[in-house]
């Protein structure tokens, strides 16, 4: 195999690893030979964690494959042409996100459109998440995205059969702003912490939530937990929640 292509090949390999990491639904363990083979392409010197079934392990191992393929630093035999073949394998990844529609786009009731910018401008990534329960650290939230200076928003329609009185808990690292019916609950931008909301008083009927997540350096995290009546803190019930609608109404009345 040719350097080009061989750096090509570990690039599509990094892609599919990282998908699998993400999906919270999969094993970690499934990533791991798309890791070694991307590790025998690129020619790398490093070697697999220890724990081949821990999520973040394997992750920190993509992220030092990706980071010397980047540097060209992995092994002598592979630095020519390294900055093309990153190139195309970056495009060809992006596009691919770009068409992917219909059946292709993961199942969930939160709307979700991830920017490469800290301000929610420019193109985005739009997918279905089941829950706005995100902790990245220090890792990529796609692989089209940096690890720092990117942002995302996240929308759900609530469901609710009878009055309830909910306290919305937010962690975020860094700036979040969110929202009930388009009226601001909590609006933090300073680092990591907890964000407790006021009671909101939620009548029978559809409610729009909506998270705005900024990320700007450093560990990434983004978590959504309700305390219903007075009870713990729990992450919304996804059989109580619909997908929005696109539009000036995503949440319409039923």
């Amino acid at each position: 195999m040719s350097e080009p292509s061989a750096r090509s090949a570990a690039l599509g390999e990094l892609a599919a690893a990282r998908a699998i990491l993400l999906d919270a639904k999969a094993p970690a363990s499934a990533a791991l030979e798309h890791l070694r083979r991307a590790h025998e392409h690129a020619g790398a010197d490093s070697e697999p964690p220890d724990a081949t079934d821990s999520r973040r392990a394997l992750a920190a191992w993509a992220d030092q494959i990706d980071a010397g393929l980047a540097s060209g630093s992995l092994s002598p035999r592979w630095r020519w042409g390294a900055r093309a073949a990153a190139w195309i394998g970056g495009l060809a990844l992006v596009v691919g996100l770009w068409r992917a529609t219909g059946d292709d786009i993961e199942p969930g009731p939160w709307r979700a459109r991830y920017y490469a910018t800290a301000d929610f401008s420019g193109d985005h990534i739009e997918r279905r998440e089941n829950d706005v329960n995100f902790r990245w650290q220090q890792r990529r939230p796609l692989p089209a995205l940096g690890r720092d200076h990117f942002s995302a928003t996240f929308e759900t329609c609530l469901r609710t059969w009878k009055p309830r009185n909910v306290r919305f808990h937010l962690v975020a690292n860094n700036g979040v702003r969110f929202s009930v019916d388009g009226n601001v609950v909590v609006d933090e931008t300073s680092p990591r912490g907890v964000k407790v909301g006021p009671a909101v008083e939620l009548d029978p009927g559809v409610h729009h939530l909506r998270v705005d997540y900024v990320e700007r350096k450093g560990r990434a995290e983004v978590v959504l937990r309700a305390s219903l009546d007075g009870a713990r803190p729990q992450p919304l019930n996804s059989d109580r929640l619909d997908y929005p609608n696109p539009g000036a109404n995503p949440c319409p009345a039923k």
